[in-house]
């Protein structure tokens, strides 16, 4: 990851940050573009998806976030939210960046301190059929 300074988006003071993954064998295979909002508790405001495989200057995706909920005083969640897709094809016959498709979500309910039991994250079980290989689990 790599802070990359501040910017306003939204009309909320953000931290800019972008954040690669590669590939075992060293190859970049995304990069993602952050705005965390200082203050709605450092969450995405907005983020630019890359794939440098299809083009390192052209986003494959972008997502906003449309509507913040104040929760508790100070802590926020987005209550609605999208992602545009490029249109890849589009983009390769006509140079022409056009959304491919959209998805948009909207939070039905937000529970905040629900009562959670001891071994929450500390005991797993996994459902049949799923395996786990010895060199998964940390032995302390």
């Amino acid at each position: 990851m790599q802070l990359l300074g501040e910017e306003e988006i939204q009309e909320l003071n953000c931290i800019k940050v972008r954040i690669e993954k590669f590939h075992m064998n060293g190859k970049l295979t995304s990069k993602t573009i952050r705005w965390l909002a200082r203050d709605r508790n450092l969450i995405p405001t907005q983020a630019v998806f890359y794939q440098p495989l299809r083009s390192e200057e052209i986003p494959q995706a972008e997502a906003w976030v449309d509507e913040w909920q104040e929760v508790r005083p100070g802590v926020w969640f987005p209550l609605k939210f999208h992602t545009d897709r490029l249109n890849w094809i589009v983009y390769r016959l006509k140079n022409k960046q056009q959304v491919g498709w959209r998805r948009e979500y909207q939070v039905e309910s937000i529970e905040l301190d629900p009562p959670l039991s001891e071994g929450t994250f500390t005991k797993l079980k996994f459902p049949k059929g799923i395996e786990v290989s010895p060199r998964d689990v940390k032995n302390e």
